[in-house]
């Protein structure tokens, strides 16, 4: 069994990152060279170049939580495991003398999406066991109207309108967008037994509104009660889902959840792994007729 080299022991002749970087990505298959190659130079932008054997572990704590307010869980998983697999290379390679890597956590995957969709059972279920009727509306508010929990916790009175069939909510989304949802004549008149002093519909005992974080801790609370992985998008997917199961045309269902693009809404088409076209056909005659 071969050992690895020792700090003053080198497998290759490469005397600069450059060549270290240009070796370890001959390794990698050709569709993935491109984003690692991509990815190492954000890396090195962000540290302005510096040499690999400078950057410490602090620093690369501090680049992941950069990378935290950027991007996806998932994104995220895949640049810290490129930068790991170059500092475990140059390591392996005897280039580098200590690799800080070693200590670096790894983002946990994100769940694919038919693992992050509910059934409607379940669905009942967080909401009958919710521990105060504020928090059971939020659960139902979030899987009725769809919406993030940013949009939720910023939800105020005066966000309400009456139409010619009801009430309607004025929702700003992602990036300062605005939309309108029709709001449900029973949640509309659960949220009113609520109502307040505070401009906003859901507050806290702390102050005016709910943050996010208490959102996402009161959710949280519910699945834990009932052995299920929950957070607030959770409720977000599964509208979406059921919505469509239903028969939600797919454009109303992009617009009321605020998707930058129907492409977007379109994930929700594939996420039911339970069914499938064949459930849609006609019955045949040979042998289920024998």
């Amino acid at each position: 069994m071969s050992s690895l080299p020792s700090p003053t022991q080198q497998l290759i002749r490469a005397a600069q990152d450059d060549n270290v970087i240009e070796l370890w990505l001959s390794r990698v298959n050709l569709r993935s060279r491109q984003t690692y190659h991509t990815t190492i130079r954000q890396f090195q932008l962000h540290f302005e170049f510096a040499p690999l054997h400078r950057i410490t572990l602090e620093d690369l704590i501090q680049w992941q939580q950069m990378l935290s307010l950027r991007y996806s869980q998932n994104t995220q998983r895949s640049k810290v495991s490129i930068i790991k697999s170059l500092f475990n290379f140059a390591h392996r390679a005897g280039y580098l003398q200590v690799n800080p890597v070693v200590l670096l956590k790894t983002p946990n995957a994100h769940p694919c999406l038919h693992e992050r969709i509910l059934t409607k059972s379940q669905v009942e279920a967080v909401v009958l066991h919710a521990d105060s009727d504020r928090n059971e509306l939020i659960a139902q508010t979030l899987y009725t109207l769809g919406l993030r929990v940013s949009e939720l916790v910023e939800m105020k009175w005066s966000d309400f309108s009456p139409t010619d069939t009801g009430m309607r909510l004025r929702v700003i989304g992602k990036g300062n967008k605005q939309r309108h949802i029709n709001i449900p004549d029973h949640l509309y008149q659960y949220l009113q037994r609520l109502r307040g002093d505070s401009p906003y519909v859901f507050r806290s005992r702390q102050g005016p509104q709910l943050t996010r974080q208490q959102v996402y801790n009161i959710i949280k609370s519910l699945g834990d009660r009932l052995n299920i992985r929950l957070s607030p998008h959770y409720l977000r997917h599964s509208h979406a889902t059921h919505s469509l199961a239903g028969g939600c045309p797919l454009k109303l269902l992009s617009d009321n959840l605020g998707h930058s693009n129907i492409s977007v809404t379109s994930n929700y088409l594939h996420a039911n792994e339970t069914d499938g076209s064949a459930n849609y056909l006609p019955a045949m005659g040979g042998l289920n007729s024998a």
